[in-house]
């Protein structure tokens, strides 16, 4: 029995001692890099969703401008005039009388 205990050899304490930090080292650099990429993305996708909400607000007041120039063709067609509405024009009116 003496012939197998001399062969197991004693790891060096350096070698544990790199083995565990570069362990502990690559844990850490795991997390922080984990961190760090979520962060990204969750401002990604911030950006992301306000980038949709601008593209929506445009597509509101495109909308709205047709929507506009629509009715204000539609008053002056049918006879009936708006005097307070700020796209008014007085010449145009009177061409109408005309």
């Amino acid at each position: 029995m003496s012939a197998t205990q001399n062969a197991i050899r004693k790891v060096s304490p350096f070698y544990l001692l790199t083995r565990y930090g570069a362990l502990g080292f690559g844990i850490a650099y795991g997390f922080v890099h984990a961190r760090t990429l979520r962060k990204e993305a969750e401002h990604k996708r911030d950006l992301e969703s306000y980038n949709k909400k601008v593209q929506l607000v445009e597509l509101a007041k495109q909308e709205y401008s047709k929507k506009n120039v629509v009715q204000s063709n539609s008053t002056t067609s049918q006879g009936s005039v708006n005097f307070e509405d700020p796209n008014f024009n007085a010449e145009e009116w009177a061409k109408t009388l005309a």
